[in-house]
């Protein structure tokens, strides 16, 4: 019985490896991205709480100084925030780009395996066929043996 081999493997091997840099590629840009909105979030949360404490510190006496040092934290955090904005804008159309490349070798590999599989199942009938015909034939040498023990009925 001949093995099956698929002449395309090493196609289909490369295809799998560049499928798992695109993979990389991709995570390390939504590692990014995600830990760029994070610091959004926290920005964002750190502002408000800034905001409710800077209203309950206008109660009463005011200290100019630790409002104007409160105001200008916020407006430092705020800067942080657009430029963070700015950056995940930038990066935009790397992660869709890389998203697309991910898609185009994906589809190719899953086309190959498609074609292996096919090959494969090809391959298998032709061995059952083949083992099938030596059966016939063994039976048929059998039947037709000088022996009467040995016949089939």
């Amino acid at each position: 019985m001949k093995p099956f081999r698929f002449q395309l493997d090493p196609l289909l091997l490369k295809l799998e490896a560049d499928e798992r840099g695109a993979h990389e590629a991709l995570s390390a840009l939504q590692r990014k991205r995600s830990i760029q909105e994070d610091r959004i979030r926290v920005i964002a949360q750190e502002n408000q709480e800034d905001l409710q404490r800077q209203a309950s510190d206008l109660v009463g006496l005011v200290d100019p100084d630790q409002v104007r040092q409160r105001a200008a934290l916020a407006f430092s955090r705020s800067r942080e925030a657009d430029r963070l904005v700015l950056e995940i804008a930038a990066g935009e159309p790397a992660f869709r780009e890389a998203q697309q490349r991910l898609a185009l070798v994906r589809r190719e590999r899953r086309q190959y395996e498609a074609l292996r599989e096919r090959r494969l199942s090809a391959h298998r009938r032709e061995e059952r066929r083949r083992d099938q015909i030596e059966m016939d034939e063994i039976a048929q040498r059998m039947a037709s043996g000088p022996d009467p023990r040995r016949r089939m009925a």
